[in-house]
């Protein structure tokens, strides 16, 4: 379902991963891949190790890899043919709407990968409907949505008027039953 989502990661006080995703951002779906990533037991030292070999490609870089994956050079449009997005996703799936909290493995399995941190979209409460955030710094995951959800912590988020609705220790987890009451929670 279209329920667009972020995906970020905090080392060292900053936001290293912003990562949009254009599907399943409820907790059944991008928290599920969230919590399904921790609980195998990831080697951490190694994620924090690619974290900080990530590379923010520019957007003029950006665009000549849309280029090499098919594009026409001189399209101004924005918009580009499913063979042309299928190509670029291939060569650059951590580009890609999709990649969503899948982006966690990814970073573990990259030794240098590419980030693009869309930084903004959270900012749109309308259509950016659940956000979770991996604080490294603190060892907490912090979920935060636009519906209408009580809040189980007394912590301010860090994404100024948009709702933390609940914060956990990386080493306590919810299950993924506990972790879908969020959903409901609004009911």
């Amino acid at each position: 379902m279209g329920t667009r989502n972020m995906t970020f990661v905090v080392l060292g006080g900053d936001i290293k991963v912003a990562q949009y995703c254009q599907w399943d951002g409820y907790p059944t779906g991008q928290g599920a891949t969230i919590l399904e990533f921790f609980e195998s037991n990831p080697d951490m030292k190694t994620f924090a190790k690619h974290l900080v070999n990530a590379i923010q490609p520019t957007p003029e870089q950006i665009r000549a890899w849309y280029v090499e994956a098919g594009d026409d050079a001189d399209n101004d449009t924005g918009f580009i043919g499913m063979d042309v997005a299928d190509k670029f996703k291939e060569a650059h799936p951590s580009l890609d709407r999709d990649m969503g909290a899948g982006v966690l493995q990814y970073l573990l399995e990259t030794p240098i990968p590419n980030l693009y941190r869309d930084l903004d979209f959270i900012e749109n409460k309308l259509f950016c409907e659940w956000a979770y955030c991996v604080d490294l710094d603190n060892n907490v995951l912090e979920v935060y949505s636009s519906w209408d959800i009580p809040s189980q912590t007394e912590d301010e988020g860090r994404f100024g008027d948009y709702p933390l609705v609940a914060k956990y220790p990386l080493d306590a987890l919810p299950s993924k039953d506990d972790f879908a009451e969020l959903e409901n929670s609004g009911e």
